[in-house]
């Protein structure tokens, strides 16, 4: 199984994005309701490159300089190309800024210690010595969630909002998934041991597959909060070719994993609901008409989210 080949599945759910790198590319019918091509024509984009600490992080900057700024963070080894227009949509209006993190994309490698402190530091400094200020609206998906959380606890006098589309679980949800659903669980984890040193992905793997490094993931109460969870499961034929393209597929129990795959779903939205009942200004919605790659499934889902949550920015 090639990595281009790696199905989404409960914990890659959590950290990994729709890439050209590891995920065929979706074909994805527009959703969004407003006719917005005519504007985009006029929509300026600057490719940039900034010192980041010792190396150089690609910025793209899309907008007009009006509005707010939003910094959008992507999944697991996410680049800055990959939103699927929503970066489109929101620099009408907005400046938007989009990069790929260090070893990615266009990006220079850097720090291979990929934890939130370290991700966020970067991604300041190359803000700084590009001249793009606050305040920030940050937009995190999947494993970006986790940054742009740590960027908010950081440099919470510069952030004016957030959107957290599905992001990373909380690590005592990854420890209940080991723990009772063993076979999901080797299933997930089969397509990243094929990832080697020398792949761009791998710094981001070898800390995302690993909830003990996670460490704090609060953020500030003083900051409106928007999180969007999916409560729809991988689809059962998804997951039996999974099983079949897996070589040690039929040591696995399929029924079992069926079950398993809905029952970690479930658990998915109680561990996403339950960190966010410790934060009251964050504001959640569950969605069953989509999987984990929100924005490529249903972008007019999350386009509505970013619309509620720049209702609440004052």
């Amino acid at each position: 199984m090639t990595v281009q080949n790696v199905v989404i599945r409960p914990l890659l759910n959590a950290i990994i994005t729709a890439t050209a790198v590891l995920i065929c590319t979706l074909s994805v019918q527009p959703l969004f309701s407003q006719n917005i091509s005519s504007h985009n024509q006029s929509v300026s984009t600057d490719t940039l490159q900034f010192d980041a600490g010792g190396f150089k992080l690609n910025i793209l900057k899309k907008g007009n300089n009006h509005g707010l700024t939003v910094i959008m963070e992507n999944g697991l080894c996410g680049t800055a190309q990959r939103w699927n227009k929503l970066d489109d949509s929101i620099s009408v209006n907005h400046t938007v800024v989009t990069y790929d993190r260090a070893f990615l994309g266009k990006s220079e490698k850097g720090n291979p210690d990929r934890r939130a402190d370290i991700v966020s530091k970067e991604l300041k400094t190359a803000l700084n010595n590009a001249r793009i200020p606050g305040p920030y609206i940050l937009i995190g998906y999947s494993l970006g969630g986790y940054y742009v959380k740590a960027f908010a606890r950081y440099y919470p006098n510069e952030v004016k909002g957030i959107l957290l589309i599905d992001p990373l679980n909380s690590a005592e949800f990854y420890r209940v998934y080991k723990e009772n659903f063993q076979e999901n669980y080797e299933l997930d984890l089969a397509s990243l041991k094929e990832i080697k040193a020398e792949h761009p992905c791998y710094n981001e793997i070898g800390f995302a597959v690993n909830e003990s490094f996670y460490g704090n993931d609060s953020i500030p109460l003083g900051i409106p909060t928007y999180m969007l969870i999916s409560s729809l499961a991988q689809d059962t034929a998804s997951l039996l070719q999974s099983v079949k393209e897996y070589e040690n597929g039929k040591s696995l129990d399929s029924d079992k994993l069926i079950n398993g795959n809905i029952e970690l779903q479930k658990l998915w939205v109680k561990h996403q609901l339950k960190w966010a009942s410790a934060f009251p200004n964050v504001k959640t919605e569950v969605t069953n008409e989509c999987t984990h790659g929100m924005h490529h499934e249903r972008f007019d889902i999350v386009w509505r989210a970013f619309l509620k949550l720049m209702d609440e920015v004052k």
